[in-house]
């Protein structure tokens, strides 16, 4: 396997395409085949999330309240920024490429055509049951019909992960947990959804119903 070099100083966000064979780090795109960057630095200032496009041809890149379509083989931006309603905290393509989701620090979330930078809606996820005004990241389905937010504050110990509906925002399940959750993945058909925590604890929940579908894994090593 290649080394990627990244400078201590300058990796910033990594993120890596679907079919692993780019990272985007320190400003660039890099070859993980090779190990060597196949851009210059993309002027992208301190850049807190990002997302290739399911096709790899283009890069979603939040810096502060800015939202930015790169042509990454070009080096070059593919329209000009979109001003958020606040800082953005992730982003993710809609399998089609052709929408996005974005979570902002403030709770809402909306979704945004790709081509044209329309909004298609925005939510507001803190006015929903009394939910503390926070996204952490997000999580879309491989179907494309489902998206997962996990919001709270891990600082008052309380979490919540929602299970919502692509086409309007709506929430179609939510559960509660404790503070220290790591990630949240859908199974690749999009009928489970994973939660681990920094805990040792995975629990793995049906998407249609939101029960939890067997006891939680433990293991002391995760």
């Amino acid at each position: 396997p290649s080394q990627v070099r990244i400078p201590a100083s300058g990796t910033g966000f990594l993120r890596v395409n679907k079919d692993g064979t780019h990272l985007l780090a320190d400003q660039r795109v890099w070859d993980l085949t090779t190990g060597v960057p196949v851009t210059r630095r993309l002027q992208i200032l301190s850049h807190a999330a990002a997302d290739f496009s399911p096709n790899s041809q283009q890069l979603l890149v939040a810096s502060g309240r800015h939202l930015d379509f790169w042509n990454w083989p070009a080096s070059s931006r593919c329209s000009p920024s979109l001003l958020m309603p606040d800082a953005v905290v992730d982003v993710a393509y809609c399998p089609n490429g052709k929408e996005a989701v974005v979570a902002c620090a403030n709770g809402k979330i909306l979704k945004v055509d790709t081509q044209t930078g329309v909004e298609r809606w925005q939510l507001m996820q803190g006015e929903l049951r009394g939910q503390f005004p926070m996204a952490r990241f997000l999580r879309i389905s491989s179907d494309g019909e489902r998206f997962v937010v996990l919001g709270g504050s891990p600082w008052l110990q309380k979490e919540t992960i929602q299970v919502r509906d692509m086409q309007n925002g709506r929430v179609l399940h939510e559960v509660n947990c404790l503070n220290n959750i790591n990630d949240v993945r859908f199974s690749h058909d999009g009928e489970w959804l994973v939660v681990a925590s920094f805990s040792g604890r995975a629990r793995i929940f049906d998407v249609v119903s939101g029960q939890e579908a067997v006891d939680p894994l433990e293991h002391p090593d995760w």
